[in-house]
């Protein structure tokens, strides 16, 4: 175990790291230094911030380096990526920009070993879930209300990437996606630690709360509140499920719960039809809108003209195809291939598939949680970029796995949700 001097330096860097993640809460100026290397698709902070803290806790790393599980995924994707970005810097002779995007794919295993050293050597998901947690509860409310004080006067007090002096706007409201993602799985962890542990109850609520609304109301990205909703449905019939089992009042209860469901889903359905509404733009894939245009045609361009063995990222520069109109991160794995080759899929994917059937079988009452985040990157694999817009989501979805068979490995005949905060 370390030192408390060393844990407490470890814990801080942490703190800051996170906090970088949400852009320093979009307080800093953009003249700064820390904004040039923390913005966009620039991960040059983090990772100096990641390296700081593995370097700080090498002594502690070599403990359990052996024993992390999800190294040999990544470390398969390190070499996808490198071998990719080597192949492209030889054909198309742009190293520079080959080196600055394999820069970038550092920090998913970087922020995956950083994860797993602050879970073990605080020994207990605590710190860990209660820093994530606060800072998107501050993060979502500081959006929440710039977006509130914006669409009244047109004001803006956060320094917002790609927001000059006319942001982008949907539904006549500002669009915020800044750390969309990393809120979504805040937003599906303090919901299933609602059914799971009585700790910090009030501060997952809340963190419930602000978070949909920041997706539904700032962020406006309608796969990601769908993904919200689908995991809110499936938690509750799982745990409706469990209740089934015990008592026939639960059996009947369960029924009765689906059925109502799905009336309510028939009757949206007809609703929408009588109203000749196209009810495929409620989550964004209407044929007749820009987002479903431009996926559409991105699949079709990428299909037919990248090099699929070591993708063309160097070559096209993010394959923005016609006016601009077709990016790789629009189209989650597939755009991930168009981008590195073929193989980062096929490696991603099974990496995805390892973690869901390992959250299985963990533990019977709370592998909820972790089930919930693998169906979240599933749901995601088709529209959103597996590297593009989940770096930070990635590692701390993985690196939970991880600490939870550490956990259960070292607990006999207790489950490891008994207490999410050890």
């Amino acid at each position: 175990m370390p030192i408390r001097r060393e844990l407490h330096i470890l814990n801080l860097l942490f703190v800051i790291l996170v906090m970088a993640e949400y852009k320093f809460f979009m307080l800093i100026p953009s003249t700064s230094v820390i904004y040039k290397y923390n913005v966009g698709e620039t991960q040059l902070l983090k990772d100096i911030l990641c390296i700081l803290i593995l370097f700080v806790g090498l002594n502690y790393i070599r403990n359990f380096l052996n024993s992390l599980i999800y190294v040999k995924w990544l470390f398969c994707l390190g070499i996808v990526y490198a071998l990719s970005m080597t192949m492209q810097g030889m054909l198309y002779g742009n190293y520079s920009a080959a080196l600055r995007m394999l820069s970038n794919l550092l920090y998913m295993p970087l922020a995956y070993v950083v994860c797993i050293l602050i879970l073990k050597i605080n020994d207990s998901a605590s710190f860990f879930l209660k820093t994530l947690i606060f800072s998107n509860v501050i993060f979502s409310t500081l959006v929440l209300i710039q977006s509130v004080i914006y669409n009244k006067s047109s004001k803006l007090f956060l320094t917002i990437f790609w927001v000059d002096n006319v942001p982008y706007m949907r539904n006549g409201r500002i669009r915020i996606t800044e750390a969309a993602a990393i809120i979504l799985l805040m937003f599906i962890i303090s919901y299933c630690m609602l059914f799971i542990s009585r700790e910090l109850w009030k501060i997952n609520f809340a963190n419930c709360i602000l978070s949909l609304i920041t997706l539904l109301y700032s962020s406006q990205t309608r796969q990601l509140t769908l993904i919200a909703y689908v995991v809110m449905i499936l938690v509750i019939i799982y745990k409706l499920m469990q209740y089934a089992q015990r008592s026939i009042a639960g059996f009947i209860f369960f029924i009765f719960f689906i059925i109502v469901a799905i009336a309510c889903f028939l009757i949206f359905i007809l609703f929408n039809s009588f109203n000749s509404v196209d009810i495929f733009s409620l989550v964004g894939i209407s044929k007749t809108e820009k987002s479903y245009v431009a996926r559409y045609g991105a699949v079709h361009f990428f299909i037919h003209q990248l090099h699929w063995l070591y993708g063309t990222i160097v070559e096209f520069h993010h394959g923005q195809g016609i006016a601009g109109l077709y990016y790789t991160a629009d189209i989650g794995v597939l755009g991930n291939m168009a981008d590195y080759g073929i193989l980062s899929g096929i490696v991603y994917v099974l990496m995805i598939v390892d973690g869901l059937i390992r959250s299985l079988f963990i533990d019977k009452r709370g592998s909820i949680l972790l089930v919930s985040m693998i169906i979240m990157l599933m749901m995601q694999m088709g529209s959103m970029s597996v590297n593009y817009n989940t770096y930070m989501p990635l590692a701390i979805v993985f690196s939970l796995i991880d600490f939870y068979i550490y956990k259960k490995n070292q607990v006999a005949n207790q489950s490891v949700f008994d207490d999410i905060f050890w």
